[in-house]
């Protein structure tokens, strides 16, 4: 589908020779069919990791689901926020990344503690960090299309500096007595 974008906004920019918010409009479908090809990347992965997980008889943590339903509620708003061309809609969004970087974060110490309790812990953690990267990196690209909404309606982007609060690079494992 993605490919048959470019090829549709390619004809668009040859015949048509659009321009203000024709062109950022064409511009805008264009990356944010780039922002969900990258989002069911994510998903497939997900799906994968998930089968895998379940075969060892393993369920994936309460907080790993809620951090899928927020990033789920993030895309859905963020397209809807480009379905109705609102910016307010897509700000708002925007700014919910850094509750997300905080979820990420939160559920990435609960497993490391998790696996430093019991080894055993070690092979399904794991699937389940690998699972809420690939989710906090889809609750991302949600930001990025709120970020193409923004462009679209109002010609540019959000200049603010997008909120983050993914702490993951400096957890240290937890110390076992």
């Amino acid at each position: 589908m993605e490919h048959e974008i470019d090829e549709l906004a390619i004809r668009l920019l040859a015949l048509r020779q659009p321009v203000a918010i024709d062109l950022r409009t064409v511009l805008s479908a264009l990356r944010i069919a780039n922002e969900l090809e990258r989002v069911c990347d994510y998903a497939a992965d997900l799906a994968e990791r998930f089968i895998t997980l379940h075969a060892d008889g393993g369920e994936p943590m309460r907080s790993l689901v809620s951090l899928g339903r927020f990033a789920v509620a993030m895309l859905t708003d963020a397209m809807s926020a480009y379905a109705n061309g609102d910016d307010r809609q897509a700000q708002e969004v925007w700014g919910r990344d850094k509750e997300l970087d905080k979820m990420y974060t939160d559920l990435f110490r609960e497993l490391l503690t998790h696996m430093a309790q019991d080894a055993r812990h070690i092979s399904v953690s794991m699937q389940m960090l690998f699972m809420a990267r690939g989710v906090e990196r889809a609750g991302d690209r949600a930001t990025n299309i709120a970020e193409i909404v923004c462009y679209l309606v109002r010609g540019t982007i959000p200049e603010e500096v997008r909120p983050k609060a993914d702490a993951t690079r400096s957890i240290m494992l937890p110390k076992v007595s």
